[in-house]
């Protein structure tokens, strides 16, 4: 199952794997041909294809 909703900016998105500084939740900073969201652990940027990050995303943990 994939996340149907479209990405905004401000969401902030719970993914299955954890980035490697031990944090899953990443906010979405902007929207265009790549998504680009930040790491709410260590604050790294970084782009994901929207088609790769529906996959990832298990829930939105709350909107803007």
């Amino acid at each position: 199952m994939s996340y149907a909703e479209p990405f905004e900016t401000g969401a902030t998105l719970k993914l299955r794997k954890k980035h490697p500084c031990g944090n899953d939740c990443w906010r979405v900073l902007s929207v265009g041909a790549y998504v680009e969201a930040q790491c709410l652990g260590c604050g790294k940027i970084k782009s994901f294809d929207p088609f790769d990050l529906r996959r990832l995303v298990i829930a939105r943990v709350n909107a803007r």
